[in-house]
Order: structure tokens, then sequence, then C-alpha cells
């Protein structure tokens, strides 16, 4: 609980000293500068998004032999999202979430559960690393936030655990898992893993679609903040815009803050600048993207776990007022 609170102070605290060198009345000025279309279409788009990021992880679970209905599985990620919320950037609590939740709602183990979790962070991280590979080796020539080797170090660091983690993964695949007794439960996750890594492997277009969605779905990201910057800016550079947004999630993901508070609102301030964008935008910007994709999905999770959990319980008694009628 200590340690909760100490990294939320710590968030709250770098959120302050970014906004204390804002000026609050160009601040004001550039949040009513927002069209409320723009708002609305950017809304739907995130609407798209999680229903897109929900129909991967029900493709998922049903190829694992985990039937669950789409409706089912967004009851299970809204529950994550929530959990995402109040833990660090590399979300361990969201998926734990889900895969406890995944197992309570089908006949599968904690263990095929975790499997699913792990297969869904491997595609969409996979997509990702890829992705933040070019942006920062473009923004490492465009943009002077990189120039310091403090920063491109910490930045590739990042970048190359990820990727060793990926290779590491690959390479288990093609061999047999341990079979200490003292594993015990994680030689289990590990071999369901690999098994369904190489079913993956075996089925060639069912990896496609997967590979497709999960880049699908981060390429969206950068879509609706390039539709925020047009707001301030005529005909931003979208490639820079991309790389600006895909660097911002790579330090938000790293497990300092929760939900990657801070970290990602001041990197991507900083880098909007680069564009000739003053920071008083730059922090609208910031603020309203970060409201669409991370506090809109949790105010929609909290809504969406509140009807799910009412509906089932209107249901018999609506049953039982017809018998009784009749």
């Amino acid at each position: 609980m200590l340690k909760k609170l100490i990294l939320w102070l710590t968030a709250g605290l770098l959120l302050l000293i970014l906004f204390l060198q804002i000026d609050l009345d160009e601040l004001h000025y550039s949040l009513i500068q927002i069209d409320w279309a723009v708002i609305g279409a950017l809304l739907s788009l995130q609407i798209v998004t999680q229903l897109l990021l929900n129909r991967q992880w029900q493709r998922i679970a049903n190829f694992a032999g985990i039937k669950l209905s789409f409706g089912r599985m967004l009851y299970i990620n809204a529950q994550g999202s929530i959990m995402e919320a109040i833990t660090p950037g590399v979300k361990v609590g969201g998926e734990i979430t889900r895969a406890v939740q995944i197992a309570r709602f089908s006949s599968c183990s904690r263990s095929q559960a975790a499997v699913v979790t792990a297969l869904q962070k491997l595609f969409s991280l996979t997509a990702f690393v890829l992705i933040n590979l070019a942006a920062a080796v473009y923004l490492s020539r465009q943009s002077t936030i990189l120039d310091n080797s403090l920063v491109r170090l910490a930045v590739y660091t990042a970048l190359g655990l990820l990727l060793t983690v990926f290779l590491l993964i690959l390479i288990m695949s093609h061999k047999k898992p341990p079979s200490h007794p003292w594993l015990g439960a994680v030689r289990r996750f590990f071999t369901n893993l690999l098994e369904q890594i190489h079913l993956f492997e075996n089925n060639k277009k069912e990896l496609a679609i997967q590979f497709a969605l999960a880049l699908l779905i981060w390429l969206l990201y950068p879509i609706k903040l390039y539709l925020l910057v047009c707001q301030f800016q005529a005909d931003p550079p979208l490639i820079y815009i991309a790389s600006i947004t895909f660097i911002a999630y790579l330090i938000g993901m790293l497990p300092l803050f929760p939900g990657g508070l801070g970290g990602f609102e001041g990197t991507m301030s900083s880098l909007l600048t680069g564009i000739g964008l003053p920071l008083g935008s730059s922090a609208a910007i910031t603020v309203i993207f970060r409201f669409i994709t991370f506090w809109f999905v949790i105010i929609l999770s909290l809504v969406y776990t509140a009807v799910y959990r009412i509906i089932p319980k209107q249901i018999p008694n609506r049953e039982r007022m017809l018998s009784d009628e009749s």
C-alpha cells in the first residue's frame, strides 16, 4: 500500500513540475481551440481500437481452445483495464486479472489462461518493438531529445531487452522444456506456451492475422495524435508524429509509475515542441490524447463492468415476474 502511494505521489509530482512550466492561459486557449467534432471522432476511434483489441484477445483464446464470447471477453478486458490504471507501466496487474478471469469463465486451468495473456502480449509487443526501432532511428536524426547519450542508451537498452526476450522465446520453442520437479506450475506454463507457439508456426494464416491485428491496433494511436496536432498546425509531419507516439508509449511502459503517468506526458510534451508547437499547446494535446486513450478507456470499462454485472441479475428477475403473471 505504501509503495503504491509513493508511486502515485511521484507521478503526481512529475506532472505538477511539467504543468508549472506551462502558461495556464496558453493551456486554456489551446484546449478551447480544439473542435468538438474532432474530439468525437477521436473517441469513436478509441472505441474501435478497444473492439479490435478485444477481438484479438478472443481469437487467441479460441485458437488456444478456450471458447469465450465477444461480450464476455470484453468484460474480462474491462476488468484488466481498470487494474492497469492502478499498477505500474508494464501492466502486470492487468494481465494477471485477465488470466484469472479467463480461467474463471472457462473450463481451462490458470496455466492455460496465462498462456493466452502471454501470447497476446507477445504479438502486441513484437509489433510495438519493430515500430519503435524505426521510430527511435528516425527521431535520433530529427529531434535533439535523442542527442543526449543517456536518453538514447535508455531507449535502445529497453528495445534491446525486449528483442532478447523474444529471441529467447523463439529459441526455447524448438527445445524441450526442462523437467526439474521444482519448476511445477512454471514448467506447465512454458510447456503450454511453447505448444501454442508451435501451433501458430504451423498456421501461417492465423499468425499473419494476429500480427496484422497488432500492427493495426498500434497504428491507430498516431492517427489520433495526428488529428489532434492538426488542430494547432497545418499539415504536421505524420512520420514524426507517429515516432513521438511510440517513443512516449515506450517510456510509459517502463515499470516506474501507475499507468505510465508522468513519463508518458513529459516525453510526449517535450517531443511535440520539436515540431514548433509551444509548450502550452503540446501539453493540451498530451492531456486530451491521454484522456482519450487512457482515462476514457477506464470510464468505459467501469460502465461496461457495472452493466455486465447488473444485466444477468435482471434477466432472472424478469423471467420470474413473467412466470408469476402467467
